[in-house]
C-alpha cells in the first residue's frame, strides 16, 4: 500500500511538472511567432548549436539575445506585449493546473477501488460469519500485499473458528452419548425394580452404585479436561515414593479385578518423585487400566529413577495387540477410541488418555505411546526435576 502511495505521488508530480513545462514552451513559441520575420530568424540562428548570428556581435559587451531595430525595440518593449504575455502564461499555468487536478483525481479513485476493493470483500465476510455462516471465505483480490495478508489472515481465523464449531458440536454429542449410557442403564433397571421383575437387594445396589461410579468419574475427568483448556488445571507438589505408589495402584486394580487371569507386576527402583500424589494416581490408574482391558495376561509397570540428575521415568507395558502407530498421537484426543463399536466394556469414555495428557503437562512431563518389548503397547512417563533415594 506504502509503494502505491508513493508511485501515485510521484506520478502526479511528474505530471504537474510536465504539463507546466509543456504550456510554458507553448507560450513562448506564441510570443516567438509574433516577432517579425528578421526576429524570428536571429532567434533560429541562436538556437542552433555554435551559431554566431552576425547581428548579436558587437564591440564592447556581448549582448545576449538577437540585436533589434529601434523600432522593433520599442514594439517588443510596449507594455501591451507584457500584459499579453502575462496573461498567457496565468492561462498556460491554469490549464496545467486543471490537468494535474483532473489526472490526480483519476489516479486517486483508481487508488481508492485498488485499496477498498479487498477491504470491502473482508468486510462482507465478516458480516456472514457474525451472522453465524462460518464457512465464509473472503477471495484473494488483485491489490496490495497488506490487504492481501489481511484476506488470508480473516481466512485462516474463519477456517480455526469453523474448526472449532465442528470439535464443539462433536464433544456436545460424545458427552450427551457417554451420558446417556449410565443414565439408560439406572433408569431400566430401576423400573425394573419397581415393576417387580428385580428384587431391591445388595446385587441390585451393586449395579446402580457402579453406573453412579462411572458417572462422577466422567463428570470428573470432563471437569478437568475443561480446567487444562482453560489454563487453570493446577497440582499440588509434593514428594512421592514412585514406586510405593505404583505398587499400591496396581494392587488395587489386581484386587478390583480379581476374576480377570491378567497379572499386573511392578519393576524398578524406589525414588522421590515431585509431583501430586492425587493427580499421579490418577495418571497410573488410567492407564494400568487401560493396559489391563487390552492385555492377554501381563501389565508391567516399571519406575526407573534417574541417574546423574537426569529425568524420571516410567513404563507401562502389555502383552495385548498393540496400537497401530499411526494412532499413538490420535488416541490422547477427547473421546476418541479405536473400537468402532464405542462399546464400554472394551472402550471405555475415550478420555483417559486424554486426562493423562492434560495432568502430565501440569507436571510440566511428557507422556508419549509406542511399542512395547513384550508385544503389545508401551506408555511412557517422563518427568522432570526427580531424585534419586538409593
Amino acid at each position: 500500500m506504502l509503494v502505491s502511495l508513493l508511485f501515485g505521488m510521484l506520478l502526479i508530480v511528474g505530471v504537474t511538472g510536465g504539463s507546466m513545462l509543456f504550456f510554458s514552451n507553448l507560450v513562448v513559441q506564441r510570443q516567438i511567432s509574433r516577432l517579425p520575420a528578421s526576429l524570428r530568424d536571429q532567434f533560429r540562428e541562436r538556437s542552433e548549436p555554435g551559431a554566431v548570428s552576425a547581428a548579436s556581435t558587437v564591440i564592447g559587451p556581448a549582448l545576449i539575445g538577437p540585436v533589434l531595430p529601434p523600432d522593433q525595440g520599442r514594439w517588443h518593449s510596449s507594455s501591451n506585449g507584457a500584459r499579453n504575455f502575462l496573461r498567457e502564461v496565468g492561462e498556460s499555468l491554469r490549464w496545467a493546473s486543471l490537468v494535474s487536478a483532473l489526472f490526480g483525481l483519476l489516479l486517486a479513485v483508481l487508488l481508492a477501488r485498488r485499496i477498498a476493493r479487498p477491504i470491502s470483500a473482508v468486510s462482507a465476510a465478516a458480516v456472514r460469519v457474525a451472522a453465524g455462516d462460518l464457512s465464509a471465505r473472503t477471495p484473494l483480490l488483485p491489490g496490495d500485499r497488506e490487504t492481501n495478508e489481511l484476506a488470508r489472515t480473516f481466512n485462516l481465523m474463519a477456517q480455526g473458528l469453523e474448526t472449532l464449531e465442528q470439535e464443539r458440536r462433536g464433544t456436545v454429542a460424545a458427552i450427551a452419548h457417554e451420558l446417556r449410557t449410565p443414565l439408560t442403564v439406572m433408569q431400566a433397571r430401576l423400573d425394573a425394580i419397581e415393576d417387580g421383575i428385580y428384587p431391591l437387594n445388595q446385587e441390585q445396589v451393586g449395579q446402580l452404585s457402579n453406573q453412579t461410579q462411572l458417572l462422577t468419574r466422567l463428570v470428573g475427568d470432563l471437569r478437568t479436561l475443561s480446567l487444562a483448556e482453560a489454563g487453570r488445571l493446577t497440582v499440588q507438589l509434593g514428594e512421592v515414593r514412585a514406586l510405593s505408589l505404583a505398587r499400591s495402584v496396581a494392587q488395587d486394580i489386581q484386587s478390583a479385578q480379581a476374576e480377570s487371569d491378567v497379572l499386573v507386576e511392578v519393576l524398578g527402583q524406589e525414588g522421590r518423585l515431585r509431583a501430586d500424589p492425587d493427580r499421579l494416581r490418577q495418571v497410573l490408574v488410567n492407564l494400568i487400566e487401560n493396559a489391563f482391558k487390552h492385555a492377554r495376561s501381563r501389565v508391567q509397570l516399571t519406575v526407573q529413577p534417574p541417574v546423574d540428575g537426569q529425568s524420571f521415568w516410567m513404563y507401562i507395558d502389555d502383552d495385548g495387540p498393540g496400537i497401530p502407530e499411526e494412532d499413538c498421537e490420535r488416541v490422547f484426543e477427547s473421546f476418541v477410541r479405536l473400537d468402532p463399536s464405542r462399546a464400554r466394556v472394551s472402550g471405555g469414555s475415550g478420555l483417559g488418555l486424554a486426562v493423562v495428557r492434560a495432568l502430565m503437562l501440569a507436571h510440566g512431563g511428557e507422556v508419549g505411546l509406542g511399542s512395547s518389548p513384550l508385544g503389545g503397547t508401551r506408555a511412557t512417563l517422563k518427568f522432570p526435576g526427580a531424585e534419586h533415594l538409593g
